[in-house]
């Protein structure tokens, strides 16, 4: 299991997605909204909100990386969680971006609770600064299952 953190291309061509598939997606987002949200307000922190436009820059790289077999914060291309974010972010509202990823994980809960239990992820899951979430999941692949937290301050 991988997780990865930063404290800080051809877009793909979605594929039609099935009720199941999209059910998932659904599922997963909330699962990982939920548990970090009950992070934050176990520390006193606000919830965060979601962000179409984080959500969008967090499915846009977890599907590269499904589609590329890579794991990291760049992507094959060369650009950052900030340059992806304002691929979708027109007015660039964000002052600040982070980022968490993780793969082989068999559920959203877990890679959470892998978030949680490493020191930068869980910087950025607890960071008062940040107010927005984005979530996104591919699954298949390498890694079998990747995960995307963006957040935006």
């Amino acid at each position: 299991m991988l997780v990865a953190g930063v404290a800080a291309a051809v877009p793909t061509h979605a594929a039609t997605q099935t009720p199941r598939r999209s059910a998932e997606l659904s599922s997963i987002r909330r699962v990982i909204v939920d548990c970090t949200n009950r992070e934050r307000a176990r520390h006193g922190l606000p919830a965060l909100r979601q962000s179409r436009p984080l959500r969008r820059a967090a499915q846009f790289h977890a599907r590269n990386m499904l589609r590329y077999r890579f794991f990291a914060h760049k992507d094959n291309f060369g650009r950052s969680p900030a340059q992806r974010v304002l691929m979708f972010e027109k007015h660039n509202r964000f002052h600040y971006i982070g980022e968490n990823i993780a793969a082989d994980f068999l559920t959203g809960q877990a890679a959470c609770h892998s978030w949680m239990v490493s020191a930068t992820h869980r910087h950025n899951i607890l960071d008062p600064d940040y107010r927005w979430i984005g979530v996104g999941y591919a699954n298949g692949g390498g890694y079998n299952r990747y995960f995307v937290q963006d957040f935006g301050g």
